[in-house]
């Protein structure tokens, strides 16, 4: 992973645990996705990617998120939820973008 990469993940780690996430893991591979973060909410279980940008560009989610990304993302969750022997509610995968020059997070809930 890049540096840019590596601070966008960072400042969306100190986001998600000020909004009162439980972080349970970081940077977890499964066949050929890798998820950012996996976390949770009132009782939800959030699969987290994190897109690192020099400035926020609302339009950019269209760009940068691909539908075979997200394909991935959610076969990740269902396998992850399998195997768990916890009750989460429900699976929620997320999309948080992080500005690097001003370190502003736009938080996309539930893109799936």
């Amino acid at each position: 992973m890049n540096t840019r990469g590596r601070l966008g993940e960072v400042r969306a780690l100190h986001y998600l645990a000020r909004k009162g996430y439980v972080i349970l893991e970081l940077n977890r591979w499964y066949k050929d996705c890798e998820v950012d973060i996996i976390a949770i909410i009132n009782n939800i279980l959030c699969f987290v990617e994190v897109k690192s940008r020099t400035r926020l560009c609302p339009d950019d989610f269209v760009r940068v998120v691909s539908k075979k990304k997200i394909y991935r993302l959610r076969n990740h969750a269902d396998v992850y939820y399998r195997h768990r022997q916890c009750s989460w509610k429900s699976i929620r995968i997320d999309v948080l973008f992080v500005s690097l020059s001003n370190y502003t997070v736009l938080h996309y809930k539930g893109v799936y």
